[in-house]
């Protein structure tokens, strides 16, 4: 005799289970912890840390530090550029824009009457592929400790 009971529990987990592998193999795991760079128009915008606010679009770069305190990120940035490579055999290179905030030359403009400092690196000469930005220390001349950084890749709507 069959035990339905049993049977209709089997049937259940056998469902659950194909389910599960159905989601993981359709789930992108890059798209997960990667930020889209918009189509035209508004860059993202997202405040990283002690109100340093970073903007990316196709164009540019833009860090922007409220109240022009640079002191607070005494730490090399790095941003690194992905561009598309037509041959897909090799593993893509990047294009390395290593930075200190010190060393770079600000744009200061008054909102509200406080300054801001904005530092632009430019894109528009890349194909890009990925763009990888953040800061980092090195401990002890090692390299290196990420003390934050953000991934974008071009929108799946911008046209390449």
């Amino acid at each position: 005799m069959i035990n339905f009971r049993i049977l209709g529990l089997v049937i259940f987990f056998l469902i659950i289970a194909y389910f599960g592998v159905v989601m993981v193999r359709t789930f992108n795991f890059f798209e997960a912890w990667v930020e889209y760079i918009p189509n035209r128009g508004t860059p993202s915008s997202t405040i990283i840390s002690s109100g340093l606010i970073l903007d990316v679009n196709e164009k540019k770069v833009i860090l922007s530090i409220p109240n022009c305190v640079i002191n607070d990120y005494p730490e090399k940035f790095f941003l690194h550029i992905y561009p598309i490579v037509n041959d897909s055999f090799e593993a893509p290179e990047f294009v390395n824009m290593d930075f200190n905030l010190a060393q770079e030359k600000e744009k200061i403009i008054t909102l509200n009457g406080i300054s801001i400092c904005k530092y632009e690196k430019d894109l528009s000469h890349f194909n890009i592929q990925e763009v990888v930005i953040g800061q980092y220390e090195l401990i002890d001349g090692n390299c290196c400790k990420i003390l934050w950084s953000r991934h974008f890749i071009p929108s799946p709507m911008q046209g390449r």
